[in-house]
């Protein structure tokens, strides 16, 4: 269900205010309702969104006292490593703090992430060029005894593996 559908399973106020602040600018909305939940009388609200730059996993549930029982992932889009496609959803490779980590989401979230990023690979293989013409400016500089030539070729040999250094792929555990 989108929040723009409603039906019986419609998020009761204090549960909609927490899904739309989270997500408010979402392109993307699932809810599903599960009606049935320990301690959650009227069961729980799955949702997720893709607002922006990030993808939104949240739990919701009302408890006996009134009050939101809430859990709450994010992850940014550009940690997203890769993407699978089963009959009953999408599975996220995500970058997390501790390496790889696999997240389920439905098919309409996983389909509406932006392409990744090509320019960090771009950009590495650019710098091994740099880094390369640089070590061969300096053995240039060395042979025609050139110290201009060579410092200038080390300088551009470093910057070229600062740059690869800097958007190298991070590698799987």
């Amino acid at each position: 269900m989108t929040m723009a559908d409603p039906t019986s399973d419609d998020p009761p106020p204090e549960i909609r205010s927490r899904i739309m602040a989270a997500t408010a600018h979402a392109s993307v909305r699932t809810i599903d309702h599960c009606a049935e939940a320990p301690g959650l009388p009227r069961g729980t609200w799955e949702v997720h969104a893709l607002a922006g730059d990030r993808i939104v996993q949240m739990v919701l549930g009302l408890r006996d006292d009134g009050s939101v029982a809430e859990e709450t992932r994010t992850f940014l889009t550009a940690d997203v490593l890769g993407v699978s496609f089963e009959p009953d959803g999408a599975t996220l490779s995500v970058r997390g703090p501790s390496g790889a980590e696999t997240v389920p989401v439905p098919d309409a979230v996983a389909r509406a992430l932006p392409p990744p990023a090509a320019e960090g690979f771009e950009s590495a293989v650019k710098g091994v060029g740099q880094s390369i013409a640089g070590r061969l400016k300096e053995m240039a500089g060395q042979f025609l005894d050139d110290p201009d030539l060579e410092a200038a070729g080390t300088t551009q040999r470093i910057e070229g593996e600062q740059r690869r250094a800097q958007n190298e792929a991070p590698t799987e555990p």
